[in-house]
């Protein structure tokens, strides 16, 4: 019994060292890129200030070509927007395909400074509801409540068929793809909004409830273990059909209950658990128990802190 034991906590030491070591290497990843950028956005510092003396007045400011932008989503290094008439535009850095224009664009071009309209060719005559950007992905929900996204493969896209466990992921997906939900859910699960987090993702649907996929570390997915999940999976701990909108952060998930209450789910620091007097991951939903006194209207996760709304005109912040 005792040698069981023992062989169960070596394993989930390995398991947490290989999770630690996974996000240290994403971390690292991310402060390389941001250093090697540091000096782009120094000189794109320099070039406004530059152009804002010539005007004597406020720098040029990129406009959608487009009647209204009805949703709009910054990113890690690129931006989208859906317009009134459920066109989508993308802008910025397209190294991973983010901006959904096509292999030949992102062999070509590696950043566009003005909005790009994508040719929707695999979803033609459906019209764009809205759009999120994460930190090299992008996902979108058409007015269906269909789920598409692409970009970077090893950031979780949802697409199991593709999936390459030697990759870590799938190859880059430079057009706008369907997620296909697993066969043992509703095939007709509509979407009402969705979040991107560093390595994961999280849905609601328009019945209220939640799904997560991507690198299960610190339990940011909410399913009770640190599992990877590389198709959306059912989130069992939250109440059914009770959810009204999700974060997803760094390494950790947010959630706003229809009742006003706050959950959270992951790396301790982060997911709000601390109130309980302990750091520890939390591997399922919990409510974060203040928010018990509370009417909470919104939540909004970033890479490392989240912040929630109250009615009353409160914000709080932790992380």
């Amino acid at each position: 019994m005792g040698h069981d034991t023992d062989a169960r906590v070596r394993h989930k030491t390995a398991v947490q060292k290989q999770v630690d070591s996974q996000d240290r290497r994403y971390l690292a990843e991310r402060i390389m890129e941001r250093e090697e950028r540091k000096g782009e956005a120094e000189a794109l510092a320099l070039n406004l200030a530059s152009d804002y003396a010539k005007r004597g007045g406020v720098p040029k400011v990129a406009r959608v070509d487009a009647p209204h932008s009805k949703c709009i989503s910054a990113g890690g290094f690129h931006s989208a927007a859906v317009d009134d008439d459920g066109k989508l535009w993308t802008w910025g850095r397209n190294e991973e395909g983010q901006l959904g224009l096509g292999d030949a664009a992102r062999a070509t071009t590696l950043d566009f400074h003005e909005p790009q309209c994508v040719a929707l060719n695999d979803v033609e005559g459906r019209r764009m509801r809205l759009v999120t950007c994460g930190v090299r992905v992008t996902a979108a929900v058409d007015e269906n409540g269909a789920l598409w996204t692409w970009g970077h493969g090893r950031s979780f896209l949802g697409h199991d068929d593709l999936h390459q466990p030697e990759l870590g992921g799938c190859h880059d997906i430079a057009r706008p793809r369907l997620v296909r939900w697993p066969s043992a859910m509703d095939a007709n699960i509509r979407v009402a909004a969705v979040s991107l987090g560093w390595s994961h993702a999280a849905v609601v649907d328009d019945g209220g409830n939640v799904y997560t996929w991507g690198h299960g570390g610190n339990g940011r997915l909410g399913h009770g273990d640190e599992h990877t999940r590389v198709a959306p999976a059912w989130v069992r701990g939250v109440p059914a059909g009770e959810i009204a909108a999700v974060a997803a952060g760094g390494a950790f998930t947010v959630a706003r209950s229809r009742s006003g209450l706050a959950l959270a789910w992951g790396a301790g620091h982060c997911s709000g658990q601390g109130v309980l007097g302990s750091h520890a991951d939390a591997l399922a939903p919990q409510i974060i128990p203040r928010t018990k006194e509370m009417d909470v209207t919104a939540v909004a996760a970033g890479g490392l802190h989240a912040v929630l709304l109250t009615r009353d005109g409160g914000a709080y912040t932790w992380g």
